[in-house]
């Protein structure tokens, strides 16, 4: 989760104006197609609720999410109803043990099988949480299921595939605005 809170710029530009100059790079600055999740609270008692769906969003899809938030909800001061924290509801990631649990598959693969970038129904593929059987090495260029470095057109292809087709959920949500191929 990226907390990117605006104020007009560059540099210490006008330190007690507000603007939504990042707007633009956060939603489409990018290179090439990295799909992302940008969400922008409206008033303070929506930053909590914001903060929350960036987190979950973040731990569901396995994506990077922008909380994109401006300098005047940055440092308000203002009285809002106390939250129950006991009803947020709280989304953990796809490990591997739920994997294991549900076929076995990835347990019995060990380290150096385990596809970390598993094409699977959902885009969404289980990742490990450290100290646990499952771990990977991850690099900055193209990989196949197991993480390992690809230079094929297909797997390019469907990796992309992958990255977009894993926020799909997003769309159904009435909060969330999305965009992409």
């Amino acid at each position: 989760v990226i907390i990117d809170s605006m104020r007009a710029g560059p540099s210490t530009g006008m330190p007690t104006k507000t603007e939504q100059s990042d707007l633009n790079q956060a939603v489409y600055g990018s290179h090439g197609e990295a799909p992302r999740v940008v969400i922008a609270p409206t008033t303070v008692d929506d930053c909590l609720q914001c903060s929350v769906d960036a987190f979950n969003a973040a731990e569901t899809y396995q994506a990077p999410v922008i909380l994109l938030s401006d300098q005047s909800l940055s440092h308000r001061l203002e009285t809002v109803e106390r939250p129950d924290l006991a009803s947020i509801p709280v989304e953990n990631r796809a490990t591997v043990a739920d994997a294991a649990a549900g076929n076995g598959a990835a347990a019995a693969a060990g380290n150096s099988a385990y596809p970390r970038y598993a094409l699977t129904e959902s885009g969404v593929s289980p990742m490990p949480i450290p100290g646990t059987p499952g771990s990977y090495v991850s690099t900055g260029i193209e990989h196949n299921e197991q993480g390992h470095p690809s230079y094929t057109g297909d797997m390019h292809q469907a990796m992309q595939d992958k990255r977009w087709h894993k926020l799909d959920p997003l769309a159904a949500n009435s909060r969330v605005t999305t965009s992409g191929p």
